[in-house]
């Protein structure tokens, strides 16, 4: 009767075993449209190691966080994944030292913005992190971070933008017919787009004026 037991006992284990193996290889499987380079990240045999800790190495902490990602409910970074395939680089968490002993520097997906974060260190090159607005031109790890104000990349960038938005203003020359007539379709959609803006901002300011007042006298 133990033996028995025993054997359905060493059995179940086998068939929970073969399974978490089958689920590795299928997660594994998803990750072969993913390339570094001309090569894939991984081979379709790959098994996606069942913790972060247990990777040994660059490509299976990258596998690991990318299935991750995968797997999480954000949107933005997940639609992110599917549209891109070709990595800019490999994860491998930056040791620091505390009190003089070198540990691993922490990080999560526990809110949408890191997980987003983590998936732009991975697949944008430097120069195109930029042009994320919502980031405002700071770096993938002080964007994680909630950093992004204090970040050198993005202070450097405002102060681009502010020296051209000056240099713009004084080589701006009042509306008259010539200059519409030698200004190109673009230029003037792009004007015409500015006016609107600044129409829409007067008139919401005006609204909320309106509405302090009425506050003011109830």
């Amino acid at each position: 009767m133990i033996e028995e037991r025993f054997i359905k006992h060493e059995a179940l284990e086998e068939e929970v075993k073969q399974s978490i193996e089958e689920q590795a290889l299928a997660d594994g499987r998803l990750l072969l449209d993913f390339r570094v380079g001309r090569e894939p990240l991984v081979t379709p045999r790959f098994q996606i190691p069942a913790t972060f800790s247990a990777c040994n190495n660059p490509t299976a902490r990258t596998a690991w966080l990318i299935n991750a990602l995968l797997e999480l409910e954000y949107e933005e970074s997940r639609s992110f994944l599917e549209a891109n395939k070709h990595l800019v680089r490999l994860i491998d968490i930056k040791p620091i030292y505390e009190k003089g002993v070198e540990v691993s520097a922490n990080w999560d997906l526990d809110i949408s913005r890191h997980a987003s974060a983590l998936a732009y260190y991975l697949f944008l090159p430097k120069a195109e992190i930029e042009d994320l607005g919502f980031m405002k031109g700071a770096c993938t790890n002080c964007y994680y971070s909630g950093n992004g104000p204090n970040c050198s990349i993005r202070k450097k960038l405002e102060e681009k933008r502010k020296v051209k938005a000056l240099q713009e203003r004084r080589a701006f020359r009042a509306f008259t017919p010539a200059i519409f007539r030698e200004a190109s379709n673009q230029k003037l959609i792009e004007w015409k787009e500015r006016i609107d803006g600044a129409l829409r901002k007067r008139e919401a300011g005006g609204r909320n004026l309106r509405s302090n007042r009425k506050r003011r006298l109830a």
